[in-house]
């Protein structure tokens, strides 16, 4: 008895020690020292194994575009390097290769008079379904704001968009801020089965008495 609830604790003990997902910060700072496309970086529109386009851009085929610390207004977030809408477009689309829980992103202005002021985080499934949205979040030019994932920080999305308010605006990014969410539920319902151990524990423990 005492061995069968020494194992139910230390069973809820790893289950919620293992609980806090594991996020990843998309940062840029493996793509410095241009302000071209992802595609002529050589790594054709991924990137942390993700894949990266934009739409509503004046440039075809419509790509990402990675900077170096300044490019017109705006110095990247933090490090060096960031990503934007280089050449124009409305929307930013990030790929998944794993459905991810987005926690939220910083963005900014990218040039006067010509950049967007205010964008909006979007979440959809494998089948491009809209699943939830952020708030509105109004941006000045130079100025990094974080954008909160809000009610998409809960779903596990297989495509993120970042729109702006209107076409060909440009805007940046920096340090993405997604966890897989796959590495949420496992541990969750360890912690259920290791509770539903510790009380049967309990129960059998107390008629043993």
């Amino acid at each position: 008895m005492k061995q069968l609830f020494k194992a139910a604790l230390l069973s809820l003990s790893i289950a919620l020690f293992s609980v806090t997902s594991n996020a990843a910060i998309i940062d840029f700072e493996g793509l410095v020292g241009t302000s071209d496309s992802f595609d002529n970086l050589g790594i054709n529109n991924t990137y942390f194994g993700h894949s990266w386009s934009a739409s509503g851009s004046n440039q075809s085929p419509t790509q990402w575009g990675a900077a170096e610390s300044s490019v017109g207004d705006v110095s990247a977030f933090a490090g060096t390097g960031f990503a934007w809408t280089f050449n124009g477009g409305q929307s930013m689309f990030v790929d998944f290769a794993n459905a991810q829980n987005v926690n939220g992103v910083f963005v900014a202005g990218q040039f006067t008079n010509y950049s967007a002021s205010a964008v909006q985080l979007f979440g959809y499934d494998a089948l491009n379904n809209l699943l939830g949205q952020s708030a509105l979040l109004n941006i000045a030019v130079g100025q990094w704001q974080f954008l909160s994932g809000g009610a998409l920080a809960g779903l596990a999305v297989d495509r993120l968009e970042i729109r702006s308010n209107a076409p060909t605006t440009w805007f940046a990014l920096d340090n993405l801020d997604v966890s897989v969410a796959s590495e949420v539920s496992e541990p969750a319902n360890i912690v259920l089965i290791s509770m539903a151990l510790v009380g049967f524990a309990f129960r059998r423990r107390k008629a043993s008495l």
